[in-house]
């Protein structure tokens, strides 16, 4: 089957950001399934400078924007900031190489729903596919919430706007597909309210490691907290754990170590870091498998942002405790409907189950381990996948709720 893959970002090996991951693991199961994929992405610096990176698509369409009016950029970047630019929208309808890689696919898919102007009038001889990695709206008001914690009013009256707007717009944009996929039951719940519920599906993000990560029993004393640092709902809860939690933390285990691993983190974080006392911050790191195999808690504080924490779900996976926000720990429920974790949002009961967690050695109960692999493997998203594609391919009314190899109403 011929796929053509629409883009927000040319994922590689190594891309530091969760969302960039799930999308190389998902052109991976792609490929092993026997399908043929060209990715479609805007020609930014970043996306030239991934095209030469190890695990580059090896069919890469970049488009170029049409620089001809800036002024209508400029009113658009006003009306909707959350959107993709008229240039870069009329660049993807213009290019004839994605005309043809388009003319010639079986099914078109978009990532993320900034992408979903691409699933047009003109693509409707395809089946379509929309991947959403989190609720735009949710997303928007989460970062109102924030703004308003901080008191900021020009925070506030922008992102209330932004809120406003995402809010009407992803109507469409959820429309786009005969099938979105999402990626829990918590964003189908969100994303029917936008759309029919027959466009819907659950598709479990898929998480696969290296090697062997069972639990060690001789690790230290250490906290980890990974993320992307360049996003501000990361940096903003690096900020509250330093500032309202490790120091709770410290004073019941002084030789306790808090490391925050990953890429882009702001000059504000690193000297707030450099003045807290055991806490280290790596920036960009080649590979976090050392830093999760000396950990003996794995946090994740969000206090914002959408969609499925990755890094919840891979510590997990990895065999790690994990202490957690009611938003860091979103979608992530067992067979009981319960999360497997520790999941507080008061900063001092957040400090409290950290510090358990590092008085306790070894990982997470196996049973926890073994659960979050099946649920999260390759083969589950390999069978949920094929699926899809099969349904739209073969015709059959879109909708089914898929989840590994069962389909129902």
């Amino acid at each position: 089957m011929r796929v053509v893959s629409f883009s927000l970002v040319v994922p590689y090996v190594g891309i530091p950001h969760a969302g960039g991951e799930l999308y190389l693991r998902h052109l991976t199961v792609l490929e092993e399934l026997g399908h043929s994929v060209t990715v479609v992405a805007p020609s930014t610096e970043l996306n030239r400078r991934a095209a030469d990176r190890p695990g580059a698509p090896p069919s890469l369409i970049l488009v170029h924007p049409d620089r001809m009016r800036p002024s209508a950029d400029a009113i658009w970047a006003l009306a909707r900031p959350d959107a993709i630019r008229p240039s870069m929208r009329r660049a993807f309808r213009a290019d004839t190489a994605v005309r043809d890689a388009v003319d010639a696919a079986d099914v078109v898919e978009a990532q993320w729903a900034e992408m979903a102007f691409a699933l047009g009038s003109r693509h409707r001889t395809q089946g379509s596919v929309l991947v959403v990695h989190d609720i735009p709206a949710q997303r928007e008001w989460r970062w109102l919430q924030a703004a308003w914690r901080q008191r900021s009013p020009r925070k506030l009256i922008w992102r209330s706007w932004r809120t406003a707007v995402v809010s009407v717009t992803q109507i469409p944009a959820l429309r786009a597909a005969d099938i979105t996929l999402v990626l829990s039951e918590k964003d189908a719940a969100l994303a029917a309210r936008s759309t029919r519920a027959s466009r819907i599906s659950v598709i479990d993000p898929v998480i696969w490691l290296g090697s062997d990560e069972s639990a060690r029993e001789d690790v230290a004393k250490v906290a980890l907290f990974v993320a992307s640092f360049g996003r501000r709902e990361n940096a903003e809860a690096a900020v509250w754990l330093l500032d309202d939690v490790w120091p709770l933390v410290r004073a019941e285990h002084p030789d306790a170590e808090l490391v925050l691993a990953g890429h882009g983190p702001p000059r504000h974080l690193v000297d707030l870091a450099a003045r807290t006392p055991g806490v280290t911050v790596t920036g960009f790191v080649d590979s976090l498998d050392p830093y999760y195999a000396s950990a003996r808690v794995v946090l994740v504080p969000l206090r914002s942002g959408a969609g499925v924490k990755l890094k919840t779900i891979e510590a997990l996976v990895r065999g790690k405790r994990i202490v957690a926000t009611s938003i860091g720990a979103e979608g992530v429920i067992d067979v009981t409907g319960s999360h497997p974790f520790a999941v507080v949002d008061d900063a001092r009961r957040f400090a409290r189950e950290t510090a358990l967690a590092l008085r306790t050695p070894g990982g997470a109960d196996p049973l926890i381990t073994e659960w979050a692999r099946a649920r999260y493997g390759r083969e589950q998203y390999r069978a949920a996948l094929e699926r899809t594609l099969s349904t739209i391919i073969a015709g059959r009314p879109p909708g089914d709720r898929i989840r590994g190899d069962s389909v129902s109403r």
